[in-house]
């Protein structure tokens, strides 16, 4: 199987933007990877380099903040492309990461 790139996980996620649309563990990293530093969802970043022991609530905090920041820029997108996709990317990694929280589950 290829290893998804963001661009390819964002176009989906804008396309299929439903409640049922969720996104597989390496497409979830792929998002974040796409955003997160060190300086920068600290939490997130460090789950996108393996590191395992991380509170889900933080983890799914810093998601939001993503989500958030992205809406922010919508009318005034600073990167390339339209902003509508990369906002739905961030919008499923919050739902992937809401659902692993309600399961219980860390990966």
């Amino acid at each position: 199987m290829t290893k998804p790139t963001y661009n390819d996980v964002a176009r989906r996620a804008y396309r299929d933007e439903s409640p049922g649309f969720t996104l597989t563990d390496a497409e979830a990293r792929v998002v974040a990877a796409g955003w997160v530093g060190q300086h920068y969802c600290r939490e997130l970043y460090r789950w996108v380099c393996g590191v395992t022991a991380i509170d889900p609530t933080t983890l799914l905090s810093d998601a939001r903040k993503l989500l958030d920041d992205l809406g922010l820029h919508r009318d005034d997108w600073p990167h390339a492309g339209q902003a509508e996709p990369s906002i739905a990317a961030a919008s499923a990694l919050v739902r992937y990461l809401k659902a692993l929280q309600d399961k219980g589950i860390r990966k």
